[in-house]
C-alpha cells in the first residue's frame, strides 16, 4: 500500500497510470512538464500534491480531492485563479 510518491524531475508532459494508488496521500510531481492537472480520480485521499516548477495553466480537475490539505503550484503558468 503505496501512500507517499515522489516523481519529481522526471521529464512529465501527462499525469496518468494512477489509477492503482487509492491509498496515495503525498504526491511529488514538482519539476516536470506537466500542462494539465488530471489523472488524480482514483487518489481521494490524497492530502498533499506538490506540483510546482511545471506548466500548467489552469487549476482543474481537483474538485473531488476533498481531503487536500497542500497544493503547490508555485512557478506554473497560471494566469487566472
Amino acid at each position: 500500500m503505496i501512500e507517499v510518491l515522489n516523481v519529481s524531475h522526471k521529464q512529465i508532459t501527462v499525469i496518468k497510470n494512477l489509477e492503482l494508488f487509492i491509498n496515495l496521500r503525498k504526491l511529488n510531481l514538482m519539476d516536470n512538464n506537466i500542462v494539465r492537472i488530471q489523472g488524480l480520480e482514483n487518489c481521494k485521499l490524497l492530502e498533499e500534491l506538490s506540483l510546482e516548477k511545471n506548466k500548467i495553466k489552469t487549476i482543474e480537475n481537483i474538485i473531488h480531492l476533498k481531503y487536500l490539505k497542500k497544493l503547490d503550484l508555485g512557478q506554473n503558468r497560471i494566469s487566472r485563479i
